[in-house]
This record gives structure tokens, sequence and C-alpha cells, in this order.
């Protein structure tokens, strides 16, 4: 009888603490996924939400292309793509590629 209790009480044991750890491997997954976007999005200018002074800090880009973007923005819509910042006057395929990491479209 008291081997009964035993192994009812280990089988009890083993599946509570086996509950436990996947809650737990829950959490850090959530946490560091949450980190991972903060990280990402920091080093990032969202094309779509930038003023002109904020497009002017980027390798490249002085005031004046910065205003470009903005203006042609504001008469084309939102960005959809990054590739599209190409059809602003002063921005060619190789100035892109130097800012492409630094740019997203949100």
């Amino acid at each position: 009888m008291m081997q009964k209790y035993i192994k009812l009480f280990s089988l009890s044991a083993f599946l509570m603490l086996s509950v436990q750890s996947f809650a737990w491997e829950e959490m850090d997954n959530g946490l560091s996924g949450k980190v991972h976007v903060v990280t990402e999005n920091f080093d990032q200018i969202d094309v779509n939400k930038a003023d002109a002074k904020t497009f002017a800090t980027l390798p490249g880009i002085g005031l004046k292309k910065a205003q470009a973007i903005v203006h042609y923005r504001e008469a084309h819509g939102e960005f959809t793509d990054i590739e599209q910042l190409t059809k602003v006057k002063g921005i060619s395929d190789k100035l892109l590629l130097k800012i492409k990491q630094k740019v997203a479209v949100y």
C-alpha cells in the first residue's frame, strides 16, 4: 500500500514540475521576443513617420534630399517598400544600398 502512495506522489510531483518548467519556457521565449523587437526598431528610421531632420542623419542624405523625401511622401502617400525611395529625386540605387539597413517601412 505504501508503494502505491509513493508511486502516486512521484507521478504527481513529476507532472507538476513538467507543467511548471513548460510555463517558464513560454515566459522566457516571450520576453526575449519583446527585447528583440525593441532593439531592431531602435536602429531603423520609419520612412513613413520620419521628418526631414531625422532623414538628414542618414549617410549621404543632406537636408535638401531629406526634405525631398518628406515632400514625395506627402504628395504620393506612404511608402510601401524601401525601394520606392529611389523615386525621390537624388536617391540613387547606390545611395539606397548605403542606407537600406537604417530605414524601414512599418
